[in-house]
């Protein structure tokens, strides 16, 4: 059968007024996938996206942050740029409604036409406005006198004269094409829900506002007093994506799909064939509509602080893992709800441990053999030949269908299929005795890896091209299905996916939860810290109300007099007392004033935090949330610490016995004086763990109330919503532990044991026996004056007679262990960072073996946190990786 070369497929284009949410990406990763589908199958594929960023809230949103409405809508389109590359969306053009020379000319011809038609008129018109949706809306739409969409703002009555677009004209027309599926509503629920909003037929709607009111839009032609309102404006960039008002657009129109959410269906079923009748073009073929996200169950909300950002997910857990979930988890047209917990299942469970394992064993084995892909035996494999073929049978229906969600179970049985056959055929054993046989399974496997991928090849894109490499294929596609590989080499196999795990930064909409805690050895330097989380802020560059604030603060802050200040004078007391020569942070403030006459503008969050700091002398610094790495502690470096200085790439030595905040990587800040690079805020933080730092002329309420007072002004300034927390004082189980460096002094074998040694150790204050099950993999001579790490605290047990004081502590896996150990003198506790170590006077083996500790190249770690002791990094003597016991 011929199938039509070209093949057009659109998205909404999202207004600009923000950056994206988790929904939209649910929207343009179903109609990639439609895009890759169509691709496959050999059409000439043209897909569009973009931006809408004309409108009153993007003008008013840009006023308020100081910057041009086309800065603003530059800044915010950016990141809907970046969410096309980040999720790999292989969309042809980027269309933005602010482009003159490709998006106006077509505006500009689709309002005349219509003016020439009498489709257009102007009359003075007095309805509900809603700011939110910037249009009106009928009474009978408000619900308690508020608009459904945004039940928070105020409904405003509105008297204008505007330019209206005669919809009523077309209302019987377009009702008769809907209900033939000449305009093709899909799935049909949506379908009877439009024909059921406009039985009573649809209305005229308003086309134009008064630039009085919206100065920022496409002006009306020949009307120097009103701008076009949204339905001309956006609606047009299907046509002007694809060239119109030239004649090249009609390669690709007429739409063969429109994707929409369904609260955008009214418009692309009603205003815009309407305008499209009236302009004499033809109708878009279908519209696909896709219901609502939650999140976790709930209605994403900025109060709620769980409004997923779909770049920060993507960069943290693979585009291919999320393109995965929502493919799989939400069927076509249905509402939906997103957790990362439930995408980690799904993803483990299905692509990880069916698919990919699947097509590395496949393909593992086939290099091992040396033999490439052989022939298939197609009798003696008849069966598993005809089940494969059937599921790429209704895989391929399924997609046809637009029940992605379908086709990915069909293509799981696939590897249910492929995964069963391989362990039933047991190629491992058959290349002992059956070379001939051992070809006949593996082709057969591997022609199912090929299948597999080309109808994953829409969904995970990336995932697919690694494994088409490793099949030593290029370019394969739906023509490909079934048809068999021979007599072929095929690349070098490598494992491509890995389970993932729920990353630490779950910024990702479920704003994490920052811990803090201050250790006692800074505590005892008169250090007090407070700190808050700030969620969804608008990083602004500037704020025309701040730089206000600012000028009128500053001549004050010049004329101060600092050496009177008795909390500054505090700090350089405490640079003094750890060996530190550094300049305080208001000081270097007070110096910039008094030399420019002007507060630095950084952004509007540095700035805000900067002012109220200066206004109170405390010194104060905040981080991305997204950045943190685990939780905050305030605590004396060992001198092992990773720090780069904002600003800077190269790593600066921090002296053992300073001050730092850290998180579990890396140095936050130096003493109170250099914030570290990995965590700065910019235009893209969202969620900020903001702190002030005091000393011993700060009272505990002194600080927290500078600090909320720098939260309010943030607030003020750059939105989102902010709470105080609490220092985190629970122990961790990990405190009861007390780990130690032991030396060896002798080795001897057990007298009643062939596998254990006998070990003499000497702790440095006191010399101890320890029984370990190691003879097997060490020599007596290996173990000799060796610095090994010791649980000092196990209860004493007696093992076949002897008494243990003690347990060695090492790395088991397979047959194979590595012991920890370290170059500190015998004695040297060993702690994990930001832990505070407060051991028990003995513990069981049970709470020793419940606890998570992992050796990995870089170093050993419990729950992500490094084992040290003052001397640097604890080990395993022989680079061995996995877990401790």
């Amino acid at each position: 059968m011929s199938v039509k070369k070209g093949f057009y497929i659109t998205t909404t284009i999202p207004y600009a007024n923000a950056p994206p949410h988790i929904g939209f990406a649910l929207e343009i990763i179903q109609a990639d996938v439609l895009a890759r589908l169509e691709g496959l199958k050999g059409r000439d594929v043209f897909f569009l996206t973009g931006t809408d960023e004309h409108g009153t809230k993007n003008y008013q949103t840009a006023k308020k942050e100081g910057l041009t409405p086309q800065a603003f809508v530059d800044k915010n389109a950016a990141f809907f740029r970046e969410l096309t590359k980040v999720m790999k969306i292989s969309n042809s053009y980027f269309i933005r409604t602010t482009d003159r020379k490709v998006h106006w000319p077509g505006v500009l011809n689709i309002w005349k036409t219509l003016a020439g038609k009498g489709d257009i008129y102007k009359k003075k018109y007095e309805g509900f406005y809603c700011s939110g949706c910037e249009r009106f809306i009928t009474e009978k739409d408000l619900e308690d006198g508020k608009c459904p969409n945004h039940p928070n703002l105020e409904i405003q009555k509105i008297a204008e004269e505007n330019y209206f677009f005669r919809l009523s004209k077309y209302s019987d027309r377009i009702r008769e094409l809907v209900k033939s599926d000449e305009l093709e509503i899909t799935p049909e629920k949506w379908k009877n829900d439009f024909l059921g909003l406009i039985e009573e037929g649809l209305t005229d709607v308003s086309f134009s506002r008064d630039k009085e009111h919206l100065p920022w839009g496409i002006p009306v032609p020949g009307d120097e007093n009103q701008v076009m309102y949204v339905w001309c404006d956006a609606l047009t960039n299907y046509l002007t994506g694809v060239g119109f008002p030239e004649k090249k657009y009609t390669k690709f129109w007429p739409a063969d799909i429109h994707a929409v959410g369904k609260d955008m269906l009214r418009f692309h079923a009603g205003i815009w064939p309407g305008m499209l009748l009236g302009a004499g073009i033809p109708l878009p073929k279908k519209i696909i509509v896709h219901g609502f996200l939650t999140v976790n169950g709930q209605k994403m909300s900025k109060s709620l602080g769980n409004v997923i950002d779909p770049i920060y997910l993507a960069k943290e857990y693979s585009s291919d893992s999320i393109r995965y979930f929502l493919i799989r988890n939400i069927p076509f047209g249905d509402d939906g709800d997103f957790s990362v917990d439930e995408m980690i299942e799904r993803v483990n469970n299905e692509l990880v441990s069916n698919i990919a394992n699947f097509c590395y064993r496949t393909l593992s084995f086939v290099k091992k053999t040396g033999s490439g892909i052989n022939s298939i035996n197609p009798t003696k494999d008849k069966k598993t030949i005809d089940l494969v073929k059937e599921k790429v049978r209704e895989a391929e229906e399924s997609f046809e269908g637009l029940k992605l969600d379908k086709a990915l179970r069909n293509i799981l049985e696939i590897g249910d299929i492929g995964n069963g056959f391989f362990q039933e055929s047991q190629p491992w054993v058959l290349a002992k005795n059956d070379k001939k046989r051992c070809d006949e399974v593996l082709a057969l496997a591997a022609n199912i890896v090929k299948d597999i991928i080309i109808l994953l090849k829409p969904v995970t894109p990336d995932f697919c091209a690694s494994i088409e490499k490793q099949l030593n294929l290029k370019d394969i596609g739906w023509k490909d299905l079934g048809k068999e590989i021979k007599d072929h080499k095929i690349g070098e196999p490598a494992i491509v996916l890995r389970n993932i795990e729920k990353k630490n930064a779950d910024t990702v909409g479920e704003v994490k939860g920052i811990k803090f805690d201050v250790s006692p050895e800074v505590k005892g330097l008169g250090i007090n810290f407070c700190a808050a989380l700030l969620k969804d802020v608008n990083v602004r560059s500037k704020a025309g109300e701040l730089e206000r604030m600012k000028d009128g603060f500053a001549k004050e802050f010049a004329n101060k007099d600092l050496s009177k200040d008795k909390i500054i004078k505090a700090y350089e007391e405490l640079y003094a007392k750890v060996g530190v020569k550094a300049e305080n942070p208001i000081r270097h403030l007070h110096q910039i004033v008094k030399n420019s006459g002007k507060f630095p503008t950084i952004n509007a969050v540095v700035d805000a935090y900067n002012m109220i700091a200066c206004k109170h002398s405390v010194a104060s610094g905040a981080h991305d949330v997204s950045k943190i790495k685990g939780n905050v502690h305030l605590k004396i470096a060992d001198g092992s610490e990773n720090y780069v200085p904002l600003g800077t790439k190269e790593k600066e030595k921090i002296n053992k016995g300073e001050y730092v905040v850290v998180d579990d990587q890396n140095v936050m800040c130096k003493l109170e004086v250099k914030q570290g690079d990995h965590t700065k805020i910019d235009k893209s933080s969202k969620n900020i763990f903001l702190y002030v730092q005091g000393n011993k002329e700060t009272s505990d309420k002194y600080l927290e109330d500078s600090l909320r007072a720098m939260c309010e002004l943030i607030k003020k300034i750059c939105g989102g919503s902010y709470e105080i927390l609490s220092e985190d004082t629970k122990l961790d189980p990990f405190s009861s532990l007390d780990l130690k460096v032991a030396k060896i002094i002798s080795v001897e074998d057990h007298p009643n044991a062939e596998k254990l040694y006998k070990i003499s150790i000497d702790l440095g204050s006191e010399k101890r026996q320890i029984i370990a099950s190691i003879k097997p993999y060490y020599r007596k001579e290996e173990l000799e004056e060796k610095n090994l790490v010791i649980l000092s605290n196990l209860k004493p047990a007696n093992l076949r007679g002897e008494e243990s004081n003690g347990m060695l502590l090492a790395v088991e896996e397979g047959d194979k262990i590595g012991l920890l150990t370290s170059k500190a003198k015998p004695g040297t506790s060993v702690f994990a960072e930001g832990i505070e170590k407060k051991p028990s006077k003995v513990v069981e083996i049970k709470q020793f073996w419940n606890l998570k500790i992992l050796a990995k190249k870089d170093g050993v770690f419990y729950n992500g946190k490094k084992l040290k002791t003052s001397e640097g990094d604890v080990t395993v003597d022989n680079g061995m990786e996995g877990k401790v016991c």
